[in-house]
């Protein structure tokens, strides 16, 4: 995946947008521009990457970015509607989708002058960005004072999967009151949408599936503050699955079928039935994975050949 540039706005009605012209290039050979980027009299902006696997719009209207996008490359996963949002939010989501990707890997450093000049920002909205990003858990600030993407030790995965197994279920638990049909139905929905994944045998398009399902359920529960633990917790161990490129579609299988006891349990209101979904889901969502990216039958078997 090539990470997109965004064209200068040249509208002066829009607030906290500057006259400023086109670059090219970046002392980072990964961010690059891919040709000419200009914007016409109706104030749009071409947001575009090589082989045209990304393609964006943007129009300035009071301070704001309306996107519309398509996406052709497997690699990139799930087509998803593009959000309005300020500039920061752009970069926010162009870089967490780099990390989900594995474009940007654990551990690697983000420096806010690179990627500015590669997305044609500035730093404070990359600063922004970032700090966003760590907010969500993605991103962690070395000693050194660099940015850098998390990574999750063998110790992290396993509390942080500890950790969901008690909070999860209460979540759901927390959930049922507020739950009729509607919000099943939106279960339902979600639960479609990761079946689906496996139907096309897309991995990352699992992923984002898997996310919005867990997410939703605790959205239901109406507590905020469990939802910001949860999602603090829980997002940095999606980036990790999302780069899992070993996975065999035996493992996608059986990981997309182990939510249907989730939703079966959500429908019994059995709060004992619920935590023992979540509990088998999440067991075995990380115990066949060591934090090197490879499945835990192929890690054993290179450290045999060795």
């Amino acid at each position: 995946m090539v990470l997109p540039f965004h064209a200068p706005l040249t509208d002066t009605n829009c607030p906290g947008v500057k006259r400023k012209s086109s670059t090219s290039g970046s002392s980072n050979s990964k961010w690059r521009t891919s040709g000419a980027i200009s914007s016409d009299q109706s104030n749009r902006a071409s947001i575009f990457s090589l082989g045209g696997c990304w393609r964006a719009q943007s129009r300035c209207k009071d301070g704001t970015l309306e996107r519309v996008a398509s996406v052709n490359d497997n690699e990139v996963g799930a087509v998803r509607p593009l959000r309005t949002g300020s500039l920061r939010t752009l970069v926010f989501n162009t870089l967490r989708e780099a990390i989900f990707s594995g474009e940007l890997r654990p551990g690697e450093p983000i420096r806010e002058a690179h990627m500015a000049r590669a997305l044609n920002v500035s730093q404070p909205t990359v600063r922004e960005a970032l700090l966003q990003l760590e907010h969500a858990g993605l991103v962690v600030r070395s000693p050194q004072r660099e940015t850098v993407v998390t990574r999750l030790s063998a110790e992290d995965i396993r509390e942080r999967a500890n950790l969901r197994v008690l909070l999860e279920p209460e979540a759901a638990i927390q959930a049922l009151p507020r739950m009729g049909l509607e919000e099943y139905r939106v279960l339902d929905e979600r639960l479609d949408a990761i079946h689906r994944a496996l139907a096309k045998d897309s991995y990352h398009e699992f992923v984002a599936a898997d996310l919005d399902f867990h997410r939703q359920i605790w959205e239901f529960s109406g507590n905020r503050t469990l939802v910001k633990v949860l999602e603090l917790i829980t997002v940095p161990l999606f980036a990790f699955l999302s780069i899992q490129r070993s996975r065999v579609l035996k493992d996608l299988a059986h990981m997309v079928r182990s939510h249907d006891p989730i939703l079966a349990a959500l429908r019994s209101r059995e709060e004992a039935a619920i935590r023992e979904a979540f509990r088998q889901h999440i067991d075995s969502s990380y115990r066949n994975f060591t934090v090197d990216g490879t499945g835990a039958e192929e890690h054993r078997e290179k450290r045999a050949a060795r």
